[in-house]
């Protein structure tokens, strides 16, 4: 078995109400380059939040889409009544 050993970056002051921490795992571990690696770690964890930001409006699409259903469904059941009415 390999000794393997990594090195990582745990990002503890996000600003988010969902997120704790961020870890991530080096590739390599240049010395003397620790800032560079912590704003590269930085960039990464917010270019996913930026990516991730337009599925917010799922929630609207699913009002919408209960909103159909129901009225389909009382269309439905009122044809139905009339259907058999006559």
């Amino acid at each position: 078995m390999k000794n393997l050993s990594k090195q990582v970056v745990i990002l503890d002051s996000i600003s988010s109400p969902y997120i704790h921490q961020a870890i991530i795992i080096l590739k390599s571990y240049p010395p003397g380059q620790h800032d560079k690696i912590i704003a590269e770690a930085e960039r990464i964890v917010s270019s996913y939040f930026d990516r991730r930001a337009p599925d917010t409006n799922a929630c609207s699409d699913n009002k919408i889409l209960k909103s159909a259903v129901i009225f389909l469904s009382i269309a439905l059941f009122v044809s139905s009544y009339f259907a058999f009415i006559k």
